[in-house]
This record gives C-alpha cells, structure tokens and sequence, in this order.
C-alpha cells in the first residue's frame, strides 16, 4: 500500500514569488479571479505601504478581509463598514479603525465603494472626567448630544441617556457603558455598569469620553493611500484597478478551477490537476500529499504560463457580523433595558398598561428603582424592579387593545374567558392530533451529495445539540408518519438552520414549504437567511407581507398556486384565504404562541397532512404540555454557537 507524503509548508513569501515575481505593477491589472485577490493584496503591500482595496459589495470585503487576516497574520490590517442608520456597532467599528488608521504608517483597510465618499468621524476633544471633581452637568449633556444618541436606557455604543442627576453612557471605544452620579455640578461616583440589567460592575476614580467632529471623506483624508479597486469604477488620486479581463497594463493568466466544500472532491480536483503537470500547492491544513500554505480560499485558481494550480476546500461564506438583526422575540422581559417608554406590558396581576419609564424613589429602605405603568383613566402602578418578572412586553396587535383599569374586575374577567377559549381548543387539538396520528404519508427520502454540499456550505459550526436536532428531523421526515416535532433553544442558538436543512429534504423531493412567522421582522430576516442559504441552488424562495406590493403578491400566489414556488415565508398572510398550495409538505412555524386565536384555527387546519415542525425560544405551558404527553417531539438546543456572548442577567 503506497504511503501518503507528507505535505511539505512554503513559506508566505516563496507562495507570493512563485505566483507574482517577474511582473511589473502599473495602475491597472488584469487576468486576476476572486481567488488570488489576498495574495495579490499581499504582494502589493510589501510595495505600498498603505493601501485601501474597495469592492462593490461590503460582504464581499469583509470576505477578503477575513482570507487575507488568514493568509498574512498580520494586526496592521482592517475593515472599515459602512454607516448604516441605527447600527452603532458599525459606527463604534468604523471610528476604531480609521483611528488605528490615522496613527499607523504602515496599514491594509477593506471596505465598500459607498464608503469612499463617507465623511470620516475625527476624534475633536477627549473629556476628562474625575471622582470628586466639577464638570457642569448641563454642559456634559450638551456635548455628548453632538455625538451619541440620547435614549432611555443604554445598551448599545454611541448611546447615552439622563436620569435625574445620573448620565449614563456607552462610548465607542469603551467595553462597558459608564454612569456618572452627580451631586449638583460634582462627579460624586463613577461606575462601569451591565448594559443588559444596568447593574454596576466596577468602580472607577475617572474616565476619559471622546468626542468627534466629521472630518473629510475618505478619500480625501488618505490622499497618501493607494487604492485597489476590485472590477468596479472608483474616483480618486491614486489607484490601481484591479480586473478579470485582462486588459490591463500588467496581465496575469489566472482562470478559476471548479471549487468544492468536500476533501474528496478537492482531492479529485488536485489528482486531474497534476495528471496534467501542474505543481498543485493546497490553501488550508489538511494532509493532502501535495504543498500547501495555510489559509482560506473561496476559489481555486491556476497560472497555465506558470503551470502552477492553487487548490483548497471551498470555503464558507462569511458574514459582516455587525449587520444581523439584533432582536428577541421573547415575552419575558430579564431588564427593563428592553423596555421603551410607551410600550405595552402585561402584569400578571393587574393586566394591560403603558410602560412610562423607570422611577427612583426613596423609601424606608433607600433608594429603589420602579418600574411604572400607566393604566386606564391616567392610574399608576410602581412595580419594583425586583419584581420585573412579574411583567411581560405585549407583542400582539395594539390596534385594538384597551388599557385595564385598576381596582376593577375586567381583568379577572378575561383571564377567565381565555381559560375557557383554551379548554375549547384542548378539545379539537386532541381531535386534529388523532387524526394526525392515524393518517401515513410517503417518507422523504434522503438526496446524499447535495445535503452533504448544503451542510458543508453552512457558514458556521454546528454544535453537538444542533447536530442532534438535524438529525432527528431528518428521521422525522423519512418516517411515514406525520412529523411533529419542537425545536427549542435560545435566540441565536441555529434553529433556523435545522429547519432549513428540513425544508431542503422536502423540497428536494417535490414538495413545497411554507415558513411562518408572527412578525414581518422576523419574515424579512428568514427570507434574508434562506435566500442566502439557498443561493447556490434551483431553489426559488419567496416572502409575503403588508411590505409586497399587491401586484407582486398577486404574482406570487399564481406561482405557488402552480408550484413554481419552492419555499414560501410569511406572515399571517400566508393563512389568508386566497393562498392556494400545489403541494405542500412541511409547515414551519416560528413562535406559534405569538399568533391570535383566529390565525392559531388557520394554523390549524393548514396542517391536518402535512410534516410540521414549531421553532421557540420559550415554550409556554400548552406546548410543555403536548410534549410530556407524547402528542409532540422535542429537539432542545441548549449549547451555544462558538463566539457567542451569553446574555447576562445577574
């Protein structure tokens, strides 16, 4: 038996010189693919000193960022994002880097076209705040509204908010928010604190707050940076653009070679490759038997003039991890951090009212922070903040929601009515699930290499629980009975991702999915995963809600009507009476608890025959229930992703 050879390393630059010696560098370079631009990158900045390489999409920068972080290990590196409303986190990290950038001589920034013209925020003043010592708190707030945005409670960078003689605030550049205590126009305390249940973590004796003016655009305030642009058109001084045509000044003959998440279709690959007398070198870690150099590569490459190939597991898409949407769906409230003044709130014992904000009153104890509730006819409700979970946030629609009021029996009243609408619905989920019990379908039946390619295409690793979880829904759906079948686990845990690998099975045998979800929110970022998710395949997904246009929804329905459509997400709107299926064979359902009793009936009958599978970050009782008595299955993901941040209650 012939024994593999040992992989033999090369050097970072003995790769960089067999792909790039002998060439000259002018302003334009062509015959260059996706899959040599970090190693081109690479080779140019040991000739430029500073360099900013653009790309027409931020994701796709933020990818070349990632492979040649990878490649070169070097910290004189960034990614600069771009300013989207709302996203402080983008912010906080576009202030950071174009420091670094500004104190470094030495640097490679990636970012989008749409950041070239951005004007840059420079660091104005730094404010020097000291226990004990005076600074004017009026003029504190008047310099931080310059900058940062004033809110009720702070939780995210850029933020800052005022309460009574405290001001709280969460620099860009800081950890942790930090809250200063005032006595008249003197720090009397000041604290790091949990942006999450506003609890001190640390005390400090002074901290600096920086402060920001805009400065010139981007372009303009690096006139000493070269700029790569990567096939787009880019207005500046200095530039190299960079092509896949080669029509540049300096030509390269880089064509791309078929690329593959799978070893052994790699392996293949590296085999045809040196059968026909190319030096193969392997991007990655694995024993191939060939050279390799370690690092990520989205797309093989080769040099027929150099009858070099470089050759890697395709590599997994990445994400800019700043951009996902950052919400919860969950009732309970751990902080009222997640609360904003006006929102609708239930207490358990008093029922509906108007969230109007936190109040800090001295009692016999001290002083203590309430939360207080407006109900009907302007009555209030101080509930202390250690009582916090005896209130949960309303995610219904407030259309038609009337405030309770206080010292009244309307809220007994309903909760009575609700007890009665549960036992009446007990009643016919105990008939529709012996229906569902007696009836059979024909198994999914496993389709091998293109699951395999679809999981290996997964951006992240999947944890042991979300390993599990796949599994069994995967045997669910091979079985011939009906699936039912609870998939639990935290915000951000990977439920989406088992369902999709579901719905991938299910359509890949002919039949169609519909994915439901209590809000159009969460509809939006579904279609965003599953769009992304299924880019690679024939696979057509749509999405309705009140942001379709009518005559695009009217479209869509004639398509799923005669099956042109594969994956359907949506709201309520799915469950509308217009809504024809050619042959539906999985319902998803996100949140189920978060829909109202005539859509829950629709629900209902959606899926007397079909597979049906429920997502939950928060079982409620009745789904507890359906689970410890067999009616339905549990998949329970409790491990969370790696680099995921636990979010703190304590």
């Amino acid at each position: 038996m012939e024994r593999k050879k040992q992989s033999q390393s090369l050097t970072r630059r003995e790769f960089i010189n067999l792909l790039f010696e002998g060439k000259s560098i002018n302003k334009s370079i062509g015959g260059i693919t996706r899959g040599v631009l970090p190693f081109l990158i690479s080779f140019l900045s040991q000739k430029i000193s500073k360099i900013i390489f653009v790309t027409e999409e931020e994701n796709e920068a933020y990818e070349i960022y990632e492979e040649y972080i990878n490649f070169t290990k070097s910290k004189n590196v960034v990614f600069i994002p771009e300013l989207l409303k709302n996203n402080r986190e983008a912010t906080s990290k576009f202030i950071l880097s174009i420091k670094k950038m500004l104190e470094s001589n030495h640097f490679v920034a990636f970012t989008s076209k749409n950041v070239v013209n951005e004007r840059i925020p420079l660091y104005r003043e730094k404010l020097e705040l000291m226990k004990g010592k005076e600074f004017p708190f009026t003029r504190l707030i008047k310099l931080l509204s310059n900058d940062y945005e004033r809110v009720n409670f702070v939780r995210e960078k850029g933020e800052f908010a005022v309460r009574g003689g405290i001001i709280d605030i969460f620099p860009f550049d800081f950890p942790k928010p930090v809250r200063i205590v005032y006595d008249g126009d003197i720090v009397e305390d000041l604290r790091e604190f949990n942006p999450y249940n506003q609890r001190s973590v640390s005390v400090l004796t002074k901290t600096s707050i920086s402060l920001f003016s805009k400065g010139n655009e981007l372009k303009d305030e690096f006139k000493d940076a070269v700029f790569l642009s990567w096939n787009i058109p880019l207005n500046v001084d200095k530039k190299i653009e960079i092509r896949v045509e080669r029509n540049g000044e300096t030509n390269f003959d880089f064509v791309s070679v078929p690329s593959f998440y799978s070893l052994q279709r790699t392996m293949e690959v590296i085999e045809d490759l040196r059968s026909s007398g190319f030096r193969v070198i392997f991007v990655g870690e694995e024993e191939v038997g060939v050279e390799k150099i370690n690092g990520l590569i989205k797309e093989n490459f080769l040099s027929k003039e150099k009858r070099i190939a470089v050759v890697g597991r395709k590599r997994k898409k990445a994400f800019v991890p700043f951009r996902s949407i950052s919400f919860s769906l969950l009732e309970e409230i751990t902080s009222y951090s997640e609360l904003k003044r006006g929102d609708l709130v239930v207490h358990r014992d008093f029922g509906i009212g108007r969230f109007k904000g936190l109040k800090t009153i001295k009692t016999k104890e001290g002083v203590k922070d309430f939360i207080l509730i407006e109900y009907e006819m302007g009555d209030k409700l101080f509930v202390p903040i250690e009582k916090i979970d005896r209130v949960k946030k309303y995610l219904g629609d407030e259309s038609s929601i009337k405030l309770t009021r206080l010292g009244g029996n309307e809220w007994n009243r309903a909760v009575k009515r609700a007890k009665k609408d549960a036992e009446r619905i007990a009643k016919e989920l105990v008939a529709l699930y012996a229906k569902r019990e007696i009836l059979k379908k024909e198994p999914f039946k496993e389709v091998h290499e293109l699951e395999r390619e679809f999981a290996l295409s997964f951006p992240f690793r999947e944890t042991p629980d979300q390993k599990r979880a796949i599994e069994e829904v995967l045997r669910d759906l091979e079985s011939t009975k009906l699936m039912d079948r609870v998939i639990t686990g935290d915000v951000g845990y990977g439920k989406t991702e088992v369902a999709l690998r579901a719905a991938l099975r299910v359509i890949a045998n002919g039949k169609q999915v519909a994915f439901l979800t209590p809000t159009t929110i969460l509809s939006m970022q579904h279609f965003e995963v599953a769009k992304e998710r299924f880019s690679n395949l024939p696979i057509r997904v749509e999405m309705l809600s009140r942001f379709i246009p009518k005559s695009k929804q009217k479209s869509i329905i004639r398509d799923l009507r005669n099956g042109k459509i594969d994956l359907i997400i949506g709201t309520h709107r799915l469950l509308s009476d217009d809504m024809k299926f050619f042959d539906l064979g999985l319902l998803i359902v996100d949140e189920e608890h978060l829909f109202g009793v005539e859509h829950k009936e629709k629900i209902k009958k959606m899926k007397t025959d079909v597979d049906v599978i429920y997502l939950t970050a928060t079982p409620i009782p009745r789904t507890l229930e359906m689970i410890l008595s067999g009616i339905r299955e549990v998949s329970l993901i409790k491990t969370p992703p790696p680099g995921k941040q636990p979010i703190e209650t304590t």
